[in-house]
């Protein structure tokens, strides 16, 4: 029995995913969903709109925890790109200042002055 030898070019190469490229891709995405969540739920507590202060507190509660809880991941995936010296961790940077200097503050402070009025 003869064996074919098959020539494969470089071109012709399937790549497989990188692995990093995918994880950093979702995590970015992730950042992103978060981002733009909170950036619907802070206009209404900015401008007074909230029908159902009830309701939006059990929302919003579990929300905020959320996105603190993502921000050490966030901050852990930053110091691994840069140690990889990823550009990308420059984008995730912004958008946990965004997330922590822009959107959550409101949203606490909004937290922490209905559970003092409701006591």
């Amino acid at each position: 029995m003869e064996q074919e030898n098959k020539v494969i070019f470089d071109d012709e190469k399937k790549e497989e995913p990188n692995k990093i490229d995918e994880e950093v891709t979702s995590i970015i995405k992730a950042a992103d969903n978060l981002i733009n969540v909170l950036e619907k739920i802070a206009p209404s507590i900015n401008d007074g709109k909230v029908v159902n202060e009830e309701a939006f507190m059990k929302v919003i509660k579990p929300l905020c925890v959320n996105v603190e809880n993502t921000l050490p991941q966030l901050l852990e995936c930053v110091d691994n790109l840069e140690y990889l010296q990823d550009d990308r961790s420059y984008v995730i940077r912004q958008k946990i200042a965004k997330l922590e200097d822009e959107l959550l503050p409101p949203i606490i402070s909004y937290i922490r002055l209905r559970e003092k009025s409701c006591k």
